[in-house]
Order: C-alpha cells, then sequence, then structure tokens
C-alpha cells in the first residue's frame, strides 16, 4: 500500500479518467519501471570498505575542507594523487552529505546516462535497457567506500554522454558542458588530456579553415577545458611550486614498477613481487621509491632508473609493454571485460563495413570514442597494473560503437517499414 501511495503520489497530475494522456503520462511508467532496472543493475556493485588509498582520498578531502591544503598528512609518504576526487569528496562533505554511499549514487547515475545514450539511439526502451545491462556485464564491480573507481567510471561516462549530445546537437552549451565533464575526468586521473589537447589541435584547425564538423560551436568544448587545467595549473604552481592538482606527485613509481630489471615484467603486478628478492636486491630495488629529501628527488631517481633500464633493456622493457597490450585486448583473466572488449572492436568495424544509408555521423562518433578508449589502453602500457578494476575508465568509451550499431540498425528499419506502420511500436 506505501508503495502505491508513492506512486499516485508520483504520477502527472490531470491523469484521472484516461483524457488529455501527454507525453509525460504516456511515458511515466516505462520511465519507473528503467529507473528501478537501472537500479538493480547499481545492486550488483559491491562496495567494499575504505583500503589505502581510499583513505588517503579522504583525508586529502578533509584537509581540503580544514584549510590544511593538499598535502599529505595521512600516510606522510607524499604519493598524493591528482586532485579530482578528493575535491569531489570535499564538495559532498561541504554539502553536509556523507560519502560512504557516494559510490552507489555515481554508479546508478553511470548506468543510467547508459541507458538514455542506447534510447537516443535506437529510441526503443528495450535497447537501453540492453546496453545498460552490457555496460554493468562489462564493468568491474568491486569498489572501495571513499575510492576513486566510482568517480572515474561516472565522469568518464558523463564525458561520453555529454559530448555525443554536443556532438548531434551542435549547441554551444552542450559542448561547453562536455568541456566541464572532460575537465573533471582528467583531474580525477588525467589519462586523456594528451589526447583531448591533440585533439584541441585538430579542432581548432577544421574550425579556422571552414570545416563544418566540428563547427565554430565546437570553440565551447575547449573554453572550460583548457581555461580549467590553466586555472589548475597556475593554483598548483602558486602554491606549491608544482603541478600535483593535475599530476599527483607519485607518477614515475608505477612506470619505474613496469620498467625495472628486478621483477618480471610479464606478470600482474602485486607488491609481493618485491618481497620474494634476496634482501641485497630487495634493498636496491626498492632505493629510488623511498622518499629522502622529498618527493621531487624521488621523482628524479626513478626517472633516471627508468631510463637506465630502458637504454640497457630495450627488449626485456618492450616485452612487458606487449604483455600489458594483451592482457588489455586478449588475454585478460576477466572474460567478460574481452567479451566487452570484442564487441566494441566487431560493432565498430560492422559500422564501417556493412551497408548502413546515412550512418556516417554514427560511424564517426564511434571511431572518435574508440579511439579515446584505446588512447586510455595506449597510457596504460607504461604502467604496471593491469587489474580489472584499472579497466573502469575505457569502458564509457567502448560502449558507444555498440550503441552506434544499435542506432545506425534501428534507423535502417525505420526506413524499411511500411508507411502504415511508421510510428508504431
Amino acid at each position: 500500500m506505501a508503495l502505491k501511495g508513492l506512486l499516485e503520489r508520483l504520477r502527472p497530475r490531470g491523469s484521472a479518467g484516461g483524457a488529455g494522456v501527454g507525453g509525460l503520462e504516456r511515458h511515466f511508467f516505462p520511465v519507473l519501471g528503467c529507473l528501478l532496472a537501472c537500479l538493480f543493475l547499481t545492486l550488483q556493485f559491491r562496495m567494499n570498505p575504505a583500503g589505502g588509498d581510499a583513505v588517503l582520498y579522504s583525508g586529502l578531502a578533509d584537509n581540503l575542507l580544514q584549510g590544511r591544503g593538499y598535502v599529505d598528512n595521512v600516510r606522510h609518504d607524499e604519493i598524493i594523487p591528482p586532485i579530482g576526487h578528493p575535491l569531489v569528496l570535499a564538495a559532498v562533505r561541504r554539502a553536509g552529505w556523507p560519502t560512504g554511499n557516494l559510490g552507489f549514487l555515481l554508479i546508478f547515475l553511470s548506468i543510467a546516462l547508459v541507458f538514455h545514450l542506447g534510447l537516443a539511439a535506437t529510441r526503443a526502451w528495450w535497447a537501453g535497457l540492453a546496453l545498460a545491462g552490457l555496460f554493468v556485464l562489462g564493468c568491474h564491480r568491486h569498489f572501495n567506500v571513499d575510492g576513486a573507481e566510482a568517480s572515474i567510471l561516472f565522469f568518464n561516462t558523463l564525458l561520453v554522454w555529454s559530448l555525443a549530445r554536443a556532438l548531434s546537437s551542435r549547441k554551444p552549451a552542450w559542448y561547453a558542458f562536455s568541456g566541464t565533464a572532460a575537465l573533471a575526468a582528467i583531474l580525477i586521473r588525467p589519462s586523456l588530456l594528451i589526447a583531448l589537447l591533440i585533439l584541441s589541435l585538430w579542432a581548432a584547425a577544421r574550425i579556422f579553415s571552414g570545416k563544418p564538423f566540428p563547427g565554430r560551436a565546437g570553440l565551447w568544448f575547449y573554453a572550460p577545458l583548457l581555461g580549467g587545467l590553466a586555472a589548475a595549473a597556475g593554483l598548483s604552481q602558486s602554491r606549491y611550486g608544482d603541478l600535483r592538482y593535475l599530476s599527483g606527485t607519485y607518477g614515475s613509481i608505477p612506470v619505474y614498477c613496469a620498467f625495472n630489471g628486478h621483477i618480471d615484467l610479464r606478470q600482474p603486478y602485486h607488491s609481493e613481487l618485491w618481497s620474494g628478492l634476496p634482501p641485497d636486491r630487495l634493498e636496491a630495488a626498492r632505493r629510488p621509491m623511498v622518499k629522502t629529501t622529498d618527493w621531487r628527488a624521488r621523482e628524479r631517481a626513478l626517472k633516471a632508473e627508468i631510463r637506465d633500464f630502458v637504454r640497457r633493456h630495450p627488449r626485456r622493457a618492450l616485452s612487458g609493454v606487449v604483455w600489458r597490450l594483451k592482457t588489455y585486448t586478449f588475454w585478460n583473466t576477466e572474460d567478460r571485460y574481452l567479451f566487452f572488449f570484442w564487441l566494441s572492436v566487431l560493432s565498430l568495424a560492422a559500422l564501417w563495413l556493412a551497408p548502413l544509408p546515412g550512418a556516417g555521423q554514427a560511424r564517426l562518433a564511434a571511431t572518435l570514442f574508440f579511439a579515446l578508449g584505446m588512447w586510455i589502453v595506449f597510457m596504460k602500457l607504461f604502467f604496471v597494473y593491469t587489474d580489472n578494476r584499472y579497466t573502469i575508465d575505457m569502458m564509457p568509451y567502448f560502449i558507444m560503437p555498440p550503441a552506434m550499431l544499435a542506432g545506425a540498425l534501428s534507423a535502417r528499419l525505420r526506413r524499411a517499414r511500411p508507411p502504415d506502420d511508421a510510428g508504431q511500436g
């Protein structure tokens, strides 16, 4: 009875007697059902207790709230991530909301955005839900309370969703919104920073040469993105003399773990690999990772070790890169991720090879988003981590080729319908 009363309160007014049924009334229960389905998909994720990184994020957020600055007084090792996720936690706490369930909210919003992508592409409720279910199937679903995974998933999904809207509408407001989403995604994990800067040069060249795509409205994408990056870099440089807001203070540690002569580079990385070394080799291997005077000295020592290893052992360095590439494309231990990745590849191939009249924009959009996802894969080749939770940020980009293929097939089926059946179903 309580549920019935809630639904009655949620129903739009003016529905009594069935007269004057409008668009909102007609779609009320389908929308409600789809939201409940998205909620069910959200419950497939699991939130583990906060781990070491999540505790660090939480402590950094508290520092921002209490005016202590973006400094490490949690672990005291000056291993600080980019400012994005701690800033999200700080903003939520500033609003007076607890962050314990923030992850579930961000996951739900991500799934809802993917559902809307499928709905907008195909105009079919079931297709939107199928795309959302496929998205969840490919995602690693074990997150940590206060961890960055949910923020990474949401803001990359928000970028894909808003940029797709901008490309279809060509409206400056949507470009500006997607540029803001890109800024947030980069501040959380800067994998796309170089790619979007390269893309900005390409877009600027097309805009000023009078090309119709993306048009002058596309400049609005770069206004918040480049302006925000410049502001973050300037503030970080003025306050701390470095770029910790953008890149953190530990970038060379995972690169060193991927390019060193002490451990086998062709296997999944975990910290226990170092413990298996003899004591003398263990000390030599860990020495560059230990902070001496400050983190800048540690970074210089690590970069020197990386350059020396690549120069002395180029084949071993390359073998590690190739192994990580295979892990993200052929030999991943998570079959669901491989299914999702190859579905994206085959969907993109079908878009380009199948006779789909009028699918030119869908082909370009799918190629753009797939290329952004592959750029993230390329960046991961130079870092040591290959756990399934590190595939989270590629998922929103790899969902776009299936979405665009579904949209192109749906459009072709609509054109093939007899005139009497158009608009039904």
